[in-house]
């Protein structure tokens, strides 16, 4: 058994523990036993125990010592050959070094974060984050401005419906339909009827500025009105906001768990179905011209 075992058993590791271990279980439990956080009087002890231990596992060129944290604990005996005064002035001694070690290692954390924090929110990547980001929350703010501007209604001409049936979002028996001017909308309870065959003309409601289809009307003799699901329509104003979160984890970036979940989330899905949306069903182009062409 290497002299070092007996360190290890400190931390409840084996000598197979690596230093990443070891740094783990020291920011532990030292958490746990420091003085300042635990009244108990052995954590005192146990708190030096932790950060000699850390210090010579940590430490690779550390020599053996005279003493190791086992027979001081068992035996005393560093302290038998001194006065009473010479052991407290010893113990002060050891608390003291325990206490700026640890502070040291917390000032070097919080410098590693900081400088990891000031890499990730720079560079490249983060100018690209910065366009990305920027597309989403425009896209996200139009969907929200869409809604509240007046609709537009376009004749079309059913040319084909598929006589599969799906689940929707909103509505159930929801059938593929596509007209004459290469539109191709999800409509429920929709079915080729003698009416829609002698009279294919429909009125379909649209978006102002995306022309995102809302529901589709045929007039003969009766009007019947087909909603449209599969849209983006259909998921407003969940989708809205999703688009709006890359913006905003840009505009209020912070050093925090919650800010690189948003920030992942952001780079890898929300941004990515931003551009998704923006691409299909020419969105790009009715974008750029507000929605007139």
């Amino acid at each position: 058994m290497s002299w070092k075992a007996r360190y290890y058993e400190v931390f409840g590791l084996t000598e197979t523990a690596t230093k990443l271990e070891v740094k783990r279980q020291y920011r532990k439990l030292a958490m746990k036993f420091h003085p300042d956080k635990n009244p108990d009087p052995k954590a005192n002890q146990l708190f030096l125990d932790l950060t000699e231990a850390y210090q010579i596992l940590m430490d690779d060129s550390a020599a053996r010592p005279t003493q190791n944290i086992r027979e001081r604990s068992s035996s005393g005996s560093s302290y038998a050959q001194t006065s009473t005064k010479s052991a407290a002035e010893q113990r002060d001694e050891r608390y003291r070094q325990g206490r700026e070690r640890y502070q040291q290692y917390m000032r070097n954390k919080k410098i590693a974060a900081e400088q990891s924090f000031q890499r990730f929110t720079s560079g490249m990547r983060w100018k690209i984050f910065k366009i990305s980001s920027s597309i989403s929350f425009i896209v996200g703010m139009v969907l929200i401005v869409d809604t509240i501007l007046p609709t537009r209604e376009e004749n079309h001409i059913i040319e084909f419906a598929s006589t599969k049936l799906y689940n929707g979002i909103t509505y159930s028996n929801i059938r593929e339909v596509g007209t004459d001017k290469n539109l191709l909308m999800y409509l429920a309870d929709f079915h080729m009827s003698e009416e829609l065959r002698a009279w294919p003309l429909v009125k379909v409601k649209r978006s102002f500025i995306f022309h995102n289809p809302i529901e589709v009307k045929h007039e003969y003799y009766e009007t019947t009105v087909y909603p449209v699901d599969f849209s983006v329509v259909n998921l407003f104003p969940f989708l809205s906001i999703v688009l709006l979160i890359p913006g905003l984890t840009y505009r209020y970036k912070k050093r925090s768990s919650t800010f690189y979940m948003s920030y992942y989330f952001s780079q890898y899905f929300f941004t990515a179905f931003a551009v998704y949306i923006v691409l299909s069903q020419y969105r790009w182009l009715h974008l750029l011209t507000l929605g007139f062409i």
